[in-house]
């Protein structure tokens, strides 16, 4: 993945399962990848990043419209909204069912 990126000193990739993986620092995050296929990784990952995701910043979640997975990850995103409020969501036509989350 790095070698693909054209300016690699610019990119952090966080290795690990998450939550544990959390840089224990403040951060701004600009794009985000999410493709845990389970609730309580997927709605942590929503509940870390989003609000700390930059104005204009992205979050990819992977699986949201996956009809095997329908029951864990799209859940998390109505669950997310009932708590937070609306968030917007740009379903990608993928064979996952890939959304766009932006702020």
């Amino acid at each position: 993945v790095m070698s693909k990126m054209k300016y690699p000193e610019c990119v952090k990739i966080y290795r690990g399962y998450f939550p544990d993986t959390i840089p224990p620092e403040e951060k701004k995050f600009a794009f985000v990848s999410l493709d845990a296929d389970l609730y309580p990784p997927m709605l942590a990952g929503l509940e870390y990043f989003y609000p700390r995701l930059s104005e204009g910043g992205y979050i990819m979640a992977h699986d949201y419209n996956n009809v095997n997975l329908r029951e864990s990850v799209h859940r998390v995103f109505d669950d997310f909204e009932k708590k937070f409020g609306h968030i917007s969501k740009v379903p990608i036509a993928d064979l996952n069912g890939t959304i766009i989350v932006s702020k």
